[in-house]
């Protein structure tokens, strides 16, 4: 589906137990035909998602499979 990143954040996973080594997940949303798509990625993959590229993206429920 055709698809612009409209945000990108990171989130900290809440923990009830102290000391669990807590990691920030990455997020990237899109927007598909007027709809918010978030999505969970790699550290790495985080980083070449800018606001306002535009592209094919690919996805199989809540996982990227691509986005050119």
């Amino acid at each position: 589906v055709r698809a612009v990143v409209i945000d990108k954040h990171t989130v900290e996973p809440f923990s009830k137990y102290s000391g669990t080594g807590k990691r920030e997940k990455f997020v990237v949303v899109f927007s598909v035909s007027g709809k918010k798509l978030a999505f969970y990625v790699s550290e790495f993959s985080y980083s070449g998602y800018q606001i306002a590229d535009k592209g094919t993206l690919t996805y199989q429920g809540n996982k990227i499979i691509g986005f050119k």
